[in-house]
């Protein structure tokens, strides 16, 4: 990692970290505790380490630059929506994939600021299973009775393993 995609040169204002720097910090601790629960994640990101070693490009790939986040209910994409803003990533862009037969809805937070995305773009693209747009009565009651098991702790279990890191990366 690149000492300056940590360090911010510009000052925080009111002793609040800039979110900037929060958010490169957010995917290290995200990559730290998937490497710890997927060894083997730790080893691919060894080998692609070895690969790129000596190639100009991977010094533009020190960064992670990308994430994603299955949603269940649309609670939860108001509540990363504004989880995400305290690291300066915001929504853009919404697509419908139900045209091409998926029952899903997608949208992506990144920064929407060029300095931001300058310095450090990573984003988290969200999906959300839409149950009411499934066709088959079988698929959508099977959908249903899975989300209704798991909805109440799901948001809870999400935000606060979101916000976690966001506290962990503070500190």
């Amino acid at each position: 990692m690149a000492p300056s995609a940590i360090h911010s040169p510009r000052p925080s204002q009111q002793g609040f970290i800039d979110p900037d720097d929060l958010r490169t910090k957010f995917p290290l601790a995200m990559l730290a505790m998937y490497k710890k629960e997927v060894p083997l994640y730790g080893d691919l990101i060894k080998i692609v380490i070895a690969m790129r070693n000596g190639d100009v490009a991977s010094k533009r790939l020190d960064l992670e630059r990308h994430g994603a986040i299955r949603l269940r209910i649309p609670l939860e994409r108001q509540t990363v929506r504004r989880i995400f803003a305290i690291i300066g990533l915001y929504p853009v862009g919404y697509y419908d994939l139900t045209p091409a037969g998926l029952p899903i809805h997608t949208t992506y937070f990144r920064p929407i600021c060029f300095a931001a995305l300058k310095r450090n773009p990573f984003r988290v693209f969200t999906t959300l299973l839409r149950p009411d747009l499934l066709e088959d009565a079988q698929s959508k009651n099977l959908a249903l009775d899975l989300l209704s098991k798991r909805k109440h702790e799901s948001l809870a279990q999400n935000s606060f393993f979101i916000l976690r890191l966001v506290h962990s990366t503070s500190m």
